[in-house]
């Protein structure tokens, strides 16, 4: 019963370690997947967030970038409009210039183009049909000749004073009245036919004077027309300038506006391919923490599981051996006192022949009474 009590005792210690052993393993099994579960918690927060703030800061970069570009474009349309205005504004005080000394120069001509058209229209209606110069003139023109009259007067003068010497008593005869009468009508003709040259050379005299007017009228007017064609030329230049300059400005800004916007789309695409690799190289992080954590903890489990086991076995190959030592002992004892007592026939044999074999019978008899141990 001692042998059976002992291995009873130590198998159920050994059960009592193994069962300690089993329930800190199935303790360390739990902190683990817990520890797991806190990790992958992190992990995907951790991912979650980084998400997050990388895909909020693409949104508050494209929108710098859109804010960006519209604040470029205002103010590239609004220096367009200032240059248009300038340029406008040049072309028109260029235009009033023009106009300004335009009208100087004309009027520092208009004099003498308005004495040339009056000249013009006099020696138009001089020389018109009917007109002074188409007639011959007349008596009445003619007595108004100073040197005519003084000429007629002289003689209208000695025929009346011929008169009166008769009537004072000298007698005037025939002769003297003819040939007095002959000198006043050959006085008369010749004084005339002067009086017409005089008068046909005052014609001529004011006929230069007018075509002179004329002349410089024509002339006045050209440099009128000068002034107004180097004038237009000006101006159109000043025009074409002007436009050419406008579609310069247009060109340019439209060329500003078209890498505003290449810039922003470039800084754009940059930023989205920048964001796409952040978050490409999150989600790979982050997975490759998780292989890793699910790794990691498949290893210490493993590791419980297999500390475990090597401990279970090793309790059960104790108990094993416990068992096998409490059957061993009685076979054991029983060996020993078989030996004991063949011992002690042998010497019973040396000392007294054959005949001391009762007392082997007895010691084999003695074995066959003792009861056999169970174990349980």
């Amino acid at each position: 019963m001692g042998f059976s009590a002992a291995a009873n005792a130590s198998n159920q210690g050994t059960q009592q370690a193994m069962m300690m052993q089993a329930l800190q393993a199935q303790q360390a099994q739990q902190a683990i997947q817990q520890a797991q579960q806190q990790s992958v918690a992190a992990l995907q927060q951790g991912q979650q967030q980084g998400v997050g703030a990388l895909q909020q800061g693409q949104q508050q970069g494209i929108g710098a970038l859109q804010a960006g570009q519209g604040t470029a474009l205002d103010a590239l349309r609004a220096a367009q409009e200032q240059g248009i205005g300038a340029l406008q504004g040049g072309q028109q005080q260029g235009i009033n210039a023009l106009g300004q000394y335009y009208g100087q120069g004309v009027g520092y001509q208009q004099p003498y183009m308005n004495a040339g058209a009056q000249a013009t229209n006099q020696l138009a209606a001089m020389y018109a049909p009917g007109g002074q110069y188409g007639q011959m003139p007349t008596a009445a023109q003619l007595q108004m000749d100073p040197s005519y009259a003084w000429r007629f007067q002289q003689g209208q003068q000695a025929t009346q004073n011929a008169i009166a010497a008769g009537l004072g008593g000298a007698s005037v005869g025939g002769s003297a009245l003819k040939a007095i009468n002959d000198y006043g009508q050959n006085a008369a003709s010749q004084e005339y036919q002067n009086a017409y040259q005089r008068f046909m050379q005052q014609a001529q005299l004011q006929t230069g004077a007018l075509q002179n007017l004329s002349g410089q009228g024509a002339g006045a007017a050209q440099v009128a027309s000068g002034l107004a064609g180097q004038t237009g030329a000006n101006a159109a230049n000043l025009y074409g300038t002007t436009g050419a300059n406008q579609a310069n400005l247009y060109g340019s800004t439209g060329q500003n506006i078209a890498n505003v916007a290449t810039g922003t789309g470039a800084n754009a695409a940059n930023l989205y391919g920048t964001t796409g690799q952040n978050l490409a190289s999150t989600y790979g992080t982050t997975g490759s923490n998780l292989a890793n954590t699910y790794t990691g903890t498949g290893q210490q489990l493993a590791g419980n599981y297999n500390q475990l086991g090597q401990n279970l076995g090793q309790g059960y190959a104790n108990m094993g051996a416990a068992n096998a030592s409490a059957y061993m002992g009685p076979t054991n004892l029983m060996a020993a006192l078989a030996g004991q007592a063949i011992q002690g026939g042998m010497t019973a044999l040396g000392a007294g022949g054959f005949g001391g074999g009762g007392a082997l019978s007895n010691v084999v008899g003695a074995m066959g009474n003792r009861p056999v141990p169970t174990y349980g």
